[in-house]
C-alpha cells in the first residue's frame, strides 16, 4: 500500500490548505497540518470503505482548515494544547531597538512564558518562546538591531493576556493551591509585565 504521505495528492492538498488557513490569518506548521489532514483522510476511509489513496480525493483544503481553526480556536477548551498555529504577520516592517531595550522584551517574552507553561497553557508558551527565540536574534554584536512590528504586537498581546489571567486568579507562578506568598509575587509580576506590554507598544509606535 502506498504511504499516502508521499503522494503528490497529498502534498498538494497540504499546501493548499495552508494557504486557506493563511486566508483565516493563521499560520500553521506543516507537520501540523500534515497531521490533521492524514487523520481525516483516515476517518473518510474507514467510513466509505475506500482506500486512504481514494478517500484522499474526497478531502477538500477547506474541510481541513474548518477542523484546524476549530481545535485553534481560543473561546474553546482544549485550544491551549494547540501549539503549531500563529497569526499570520502582514506587516513587514521592522524598528530599530537598542541592545537593552531588546533585553528587557526578551527577558518579558521568558517570564510570561514561564507563567503560562507553569499553568499549562502550552499554546502560549511555544508563541511566547519563539518571540523570546527572535528578539534574542537581534542581540547579535555588530549589527543594527532592528525588531519585526509583528513581534512587538503579538508579544504585547501575549503579555496582556497573561496579566489577564493572573490578575482574574486564574494563573500564578506556583498554582499549587497552597498559600505562600506567590500572590505578592503574582502582583509583582503583573506590574512589571504590563510595564514591558507599555514599551513594546511604544517601540512599536517608531516604525515609519
Amino acid at each position: 500500500m502506498t504511504d499516502i504521505h508521499t503522494t503528490v495528492a497529498f502534498k498538494s492538498l497540504t499546501a493548499q490548505t495552508s494557504a486557506v488557513l493563511l486566508t483565516r490569518g493563521m499560520e500553521v506548521e506543516p507537520t501540523a497540518v500534515q497531521g490533521v489532514l492524514a487523520h481525516v483522510v483516515t476517518v473518510t476511509a474507514e467510513r466509505t470503505g475506500l482506500d486512504e489513496e481514494e478517500a484522499l480525493h474526497l478531502v477538500t483544503p477547506e474541510a481541513v482548515a474548518d477542523l484546524i481553526a476549530q481545535a485553534a480556536d481560543e473561546r474553546l477548551d482544549g485550544a491551549e494544547d494547540v501549539h503549531a498555529v500563529r497569526p499570520v504577520r502582514v506587516d513587514a516592517r521592522t524598528v530599530p531597538a537598542d541592545l537593552g531595550t531588546l533585553g528587557r522584551l526578551v527577558m518579558a517574552a521568558a517570564q510570561a512564558g514561564k507563567y503560562a507553561a507553569t499553568n499549562h497553557d502550552r499554546r502560549a508558551a511555544a508563541h511566547l518562546m519563539d518571540l523570546a527565540t527572535e528578539l534574542g536574534a537581534a542581540l547579535i554584536p555588530d549589527n543594527d538591531p532592528t525588531v519585526p512590528v509583528g513581534v512587538l504586537d503579538e508579544l504585547a498581546d501575549q503579555l496582556d493576556r497573561t496579566i489577564a489571567h493572573i490578575e482574574d486568579g486564574e494563573w500564578s507562578i506556583c498554582p499549587c493551591g497552597e498559600n505562600h506568598d506567590q500572590d505578592d509575587v503574582d502582583a509583582g509580576a503583573a506590574r512589571t509585565m504590563r510595564h514591558d506590554a507599555t514599551l513594546a507598544r511604544h517601540l512599536r509606535g517608531k516604525v515609519f
